[in-house]
């Protein structure tokens, strides 16, 4: 799939060992940036009132820029036991050019019926 080169673990001339050599490296890593997928863990007091197609607003941290539409595409239906938190994925309606794999921002849950709107 097409997607952008963040990380190469090899240089030019540089000897690259099989996999059957018992230490498997990846050459390099390919993110893909053509659907934005963002992951996070919802508190337990909220977990109960979220559901796949909700709408969601993602703010890029720092960020003036206007919040970007999406959907609750997937959730875990369960809590951690460890942090009592449900992860949920949402998938971003459109990129924004400052929009980075890696990067860190907040998300608002709209009402159930509500659409997702900035």
């Amino acid at each position: 799939y097409e997607g952008i080169i963040v990380r190469r673990r090899g240089d030019t001339g540089a000897f690259v060992q099989s996999a059957a050599s018992g230490k498997p490296e990846p050459l390099f890593t390919v993110a893909r940036v053509d659907k934005l997928r963002i992951v996070s863990d919802l508190p337990e007091a909220e977990a109960g009132f979220v559901m796949v197609g909700q709408g969601v607003l993602f703010q890029i941290g720092g960020s003036r820029a206007q919040p970007l539409p999406g959907k609750v595409a997937r959730l875990a239906g369960a809590l951690d036991a460890a942090t009592r938190t449900m992860r949920i994925e949402v998938e971003l309606d459109k990129s924004s050019p400052g929009l980075r794999p890696g990067m860190f921002g907040s998300i608002s849950i709209l009402e159930a019926n509500s659409p997702a709107k900035p």
